[in-house]
């Protein structure tokens, strides 16, 4: 029997924490095919289409930067119409540093080229965020229920996104 809970610590917010093929092989199960049996539990939040529409039509760059491994947004974006939003689809993998790691965000501003003043970055988890102001980003929204399964949860410091329309509102 294998005690879950060192192995989480030890590999929670670390790029290996979000790659199939590390848990795969830590686990000795077949972690690919048993995210293919949730991903009917995949959505898209209410109003992100209509607030990405908006902005991309604003005329605003619009990337999407994961840790999710490019097997797991694939598989996303099969289930999510998201690519013709972005620019630029980005997987923490491509870099070789989780969004916790301020490596991150020197490799993704060396690659984009964005100006951190004039960001806003979304995100659900409260490390990333922190990392994220670290390196300079100003604007910063956290999602207040990134499963709506689960109910809102507490976002700390960080503003709470609940509902995009709020946001086009500013546009």
């Amino acid at each position: 029997e294998m005690e879950l809970q060192p192995l989480f610590e030890r590999n929670a917010g670390q790029l290996q924490w979000y790659c199939l093929d590390f848990w795969s092989a830590e686990l000795k199960l077949p972690v690919r095919e048993l995210k293919l049996e949730t991903a009917h539990l995949i959505s898209l939040r209410p109003d992100a289409d209509t607030f990405l529409a908006a902005i991309k039509q604003a005329g605003k760059r619009v990337v999407l930067i994961t840790n999710a491994h490019r097997d797991s947004l694939s598989l996303k974006l099969e289930k999510v119409e998201l690519a013709p939003y972005f620019e630029r689809l980005i997987s923490s993998h491509d870099y070789g540093f989780a969004k916790e790691n301020p490596q991150f965000w020197d490799a993704l501003q060396a690659d984009i080229d964005f100006d951190p003043a004039r960001s806003l970055f979304i995100d659900d988890t409260l490390p990333i965020l922190r990392s994220a102001r670290d390196f300079g980003v100003a604007h910063l929204l956290a999602v207040s229920e990134p499963d709506s399964r689960k109910g809102p949860k507490d976002t700390a410091e960080f503003a709470a996104l609940g509902d995009y329309r709020e946001l086009i509102e500013g546009l």
